[in-house]
C-alpha cells in the first residue's frame, strides 16, 4: 500500500497543510489538502474520498476539487463515510448555499460527486482496497478507517479522544503494519483536549498501552502552532512514535 502525506496537521499555516492522505493514487483519506498540494493531472486521478468526519478541516477540499474536476468530468468521485457524516455534508456544505451541490451537477444523472455510505464494522471492497470503518470518540459522528490491500493493513484513528474499539480491532488484525493516530494538543491543554475529544501525548501514552502488538505508530493532527511542545512531550512519553512529514511517501 502506498500512502503519500499531503497534509498531516491539525491547523493550517504556510508550509503546514491540513490532514489529507493519498492512498494508491486513486483514494484520498480526508480532504484537507487536495487542491493545494496536487497538480490538476493528479487531482483527475482521484476516484474516492474517504471521510473520517464532517469538520471543515477534513472536508474543505471536497468543494474545491469538485470545482476543478467539472472542467474535465469523468465518473463521479465517491464520497465514502458513515451515513451520519454524509448527511451533515449534504445539509451544511453541498447545499447550494455554502457551495453548489455537485452531487447534482452538471446534472443528476452525471454528477461530479456521489455519496457512498458504508456501515461501521462491515468490510467493503472498493477499487482494490478492503475498507472498514470503526466508530470513535469525537464531538461529531466520526469513524476510524482500517484499510487493507493484498500486502498490508493500516489504521487511521481519525480525530478521537480516549477510545476502546479501535484497539480491540487492531489487536485482532493479523496483517496490521501501521497505525496513524491523532495527537492535537500538548499536555498543558488537557482540558481543551478533553472537551474537544482529542489526545495529548499523555493521553496517547495511555491509549497505545491498549495495543498488544508491535506495529509502527505515526502521530498526526498536531496543531501547527504547538508542534515543538507536542513533539518534545512525545519524545519523552512515547519515544516509539514516528514522525511523518508532508510530501513523504510510505510503502507498506
Amino acid at each position: 500500500m502506498k500512502i503519500k502525506i499531503l497534509g498531516c496537521h491539525g491547523s493550517e499555516l504556510p508550509g503546514y497543510h491540513l490532514c489529507c492522505f493519498l492512498i494508491n493514487d486513486s483514494f484520498v483519506l480526508d480532504a484537507g489538502a487536495i487542491t493545494s498540494t496536487l497538480p490538476f493531472s493528479k487531482q483527475k486521478e482521484i476516484k474516492h474520498i474517504l471521510i473520517t468526519h464532517p469538520h471543515l478541516d477534513h472536508i474543505k477540499d471536497i468543494a474545491f476539487l469538485a470545482d476543478n474536476i467539472q472542467s474535465a468530468p469523468s465518473a463521479p468521485i465517491n464520497l465514502i463515510s458513515s451515513q451520519e457524516a454524509l448527511d451533515i455534508i449534504k445539509a451544511h456544505l453541498l447545499n447550494n448555499k455554502i457551495w453548489p451541490d455537485f452531487t447534482k451537477l452538471p446534472d443528476p444523472k452525471h454528477p461530479i460527486l456521489k455519496y457512498h455510505p458504508i456501515k461501521n464494522n462491515t468490510p467493503a471492497k472498493i477499487d482494490g482496497l478492503e475498507i472498514m470503518t470503526i466508530k470513535v470518540n469525537h464531538v461529531v459522528p466520526t469513524v476510524a478507517y482500517l484499510l487493507s490491500d493484498h500486502d498490508s493493513t493500516v489504521m487511521f484513528s481519525a480525530d478521537t479522544g480516549a477510545t476502546e474499539e479501535i484497539w480491540q480491532v487492531a489487536n485482532k488484525t493479523k496483517n496490521l503494519k501501521a497505525i496513524f493516530i491523532d495527537t492535537a494538543f500538548p499536555n498543558k491543554m488537557q482540558d481543551i483536549a478533553d472537551k474537544s475529544k482529542h489526545l495529548t501525548p499523555k493521553g496517547l501514552k495511555t491509549e497505545i498501552e491498549k495495543l498488544n502488538k508491535n506495529v509502527e505508530i505515526f502521530c498526526y493532527h498536531k496543531k501547527s502552532t504547538l508542534i515543538k511542545e507536542i513533539n518534545k512531550e512525545l519524545k519523552e512519553l512515547c519515544p516509539q512514535i514516528k514522525t511523518i512529514k508532508e510530501g513523504q511517501t510510505l510503502i507498506f
